[in-house]
């Protein structure tokens, strides 16, 4: 199991649970329970006090190394470890048409609030027909290798750092096998890229399949599945779908 192999790596896992009708969460504990899970790794925070979590070098001699989110159904007194995802997170917006409005940092979702685990979308989306995030669409693909540039993803986190005064927590991206995410996020942590870390600018997007990318929904219609990335410091990968994850604060 990859987590008893990598003893200080923490994994987080975002249930959407967008279904109709969404999962119960008795049903998700079933299925970690079934996998031996639910008893030894995952984390209970007992609190929604985020100043109360614990950081990695806390956590990990704990063993208990999944974090787990739930975005629709959640109960932490029936199970405590499927954390409610909106109470605990802001985002930046995650349907972007113009890539100059992944340079900004304005709180989208909820709007105010700032005691949360913070999330960059750093994603571009275009239109299938409409012409916003009520319509049909989709991730941009042929803009991949530049969106997901080093410079780019830099630039978001450095502006969302700046204007929260504090780190951001996860980078959302789409197509993470054109992305320079790995090693962006490793040197704002001071570790070591992955070596499976890709520079973008040797991927040509002409060349690179966009049915490779795995999914993620945003509570919109989408054509086409989205690779997920989502940050800092301990580095989890399957394929082309990244997964970082921050000391808890």
């Amino acid at each position: 199991m990859t987590l008893v192999a990598n003893p200080n790596d923490v994994v987080t896992i975002h249930f959407e649970n967008s279904g109709t009708p969404a999962l119960a969460p008795s049903s998700i504990d079933d299925a970690f329970t079934a996998a031996s899970l639910a008893s030894s790794y995952v984390y209970k925070p007992g609190s929604t006090d985020l100043s109360a979590w614990p950081t990695l070098s806390t956590i990990t001699p704990q063993k208990t190394r999944i974090i787990t989110f739930l975005g629709a159904n959640a109960n932490t007194a029936s199970v405590p470890y499927l954390l409610d995802y909106y109470a605990l997170t802001a985002e930046t917006n995650y349907a972007v048409f113009d890539a100059a409005g992944l340079s900004s940092c304005t709180q989208f979702r909820p709007t105010t609030g700032s005691r949360r685990l913070f999330i960059v979308n750093h994603m571009l989306s275009k239109s299938i027909f409409g012409s916003g995030a009520s319509d049909l669409y989709q991730p941009e693909f042929s803009t991949a290798a530049s969106v997901n540039s080093a410079a780019n993803i830099t630039a978001q986190i450095n502006a969302c750092t700046a204007r929260r005064v504090s780190r951001v927590n996860y980078l959302f991206l789409d197509w993470g096998h054109i992305s320079a995410a790995l090693s962006v996020v490793a040197g704002l942590d001071g570790v070591a890229a992955a070596p499976s870390s890709p520079d973008p600018g040797s991927l040509n997007p002409a060349t690179t399949s966009a049915a490779s990318s795995t999914g993620r929904g945003n509570g919109a219609p989408r054509a086409t599945a989205r690779g997920v990335a989502s940050m800092m410091m301990t580095v989890v990968v399957a394929p082309f779908v990244v997964a970082l994850v921050d000391a808890v604060m």
